[in-house]
């Protein structure tokens, strides 16, 4: 993967001066991300900038790719609070989005090696993906209660929440998630369980459908 890419988006999306804000946030990524998540939360901001100058089809494409990391998407969101831009900068952002979509490929490799995100649904980076954690064998056993044969799961990953964690279920319980890939949907199937492993919610993310769970 060449850096070069990387300074290209980065020049295109410095965008926060020639923006108007509905709340007034200043534009690009947090300073404590890594070289390449800038990158990558670039191509989200880039795509919500093109997307506010209507110019649509590169804003899709561009989308298409910040979808597959949570940083892109990160960026995809802090566009959402403007409301123009100014100054007719539109054709540069559209010329700069050229350039970085010529490398589309190395970039759709790049993420996808990188990162798991089904449906344009990013799962947590960090967890145990072993049989062996904490956990896994219990959150096996529930899983059968809704009906999921183990030829719907193609993947287990085991987090461990400590109360105040930031963490989709909003609960501010400690315990366990396990997030959980199915082979017949886009998304993930959480199963929220407590310190000692017993269930105490499940949801869906993304495109997946299991009866008798809700959505979240």
């Amino acid at each position: 993967m060449r850096f070069g890419i990387f300074a290209a988006a980065a020049a295109s999306v410095m965008f926060a001066f020639a923006a108007e804000a509905a709340t007034g946030p200043k534009g690009g990524p947090p300073d404590s991300l890594s070289r390449m998540q800038k990158f990558e939360f670039y191509l989200g901001e880039l795509a919500g900038v093109l997307n506010l100058c209507r110019i649509t089809d590169l804003a899709y494409e561009l989308k298409e790719l910040s979808d597959l990391t949570p940083y892109g998407r990160k960026g995809w969101r802090s566009t959402l609070s403007y409301d123009s831009i100014r100054g007719g900068r539109c054709t540069r952002y559209a010329e700069r989005a050229r350039e970085v979509l010529a490398d589309r490929d190395k970039i759709l490799a790049h993420l996808t090696e990188t990162y798991d995100c089904p449906g344009g649904d990013c799962g947590p980076e960090s967890g145990d993906a072993s049989a062996t954690a904490v956990c896994r064998s219990e959150a096996e056993d529930h899983l059968s209660s809704f009906s999921i044969s183990e030829d719907d799961v193609e993947s287990i990953k085991m987090i461990g929440r400590n109360a105040g964690d930031a963490q989709v279920i909003v609960s501010g319980s400690p315990g366990h998630e396990a997030w959980v890939r199915l082979a017949f949907c886009e998304g993930w199937m959480v199963l929220h369980l407590t310190p000692r492993c017993s269930l105490r919610q499940a949801f869906t993310r993304g495109d997946c459908k299991v009866e008798g769970v809700g959505s979240y």
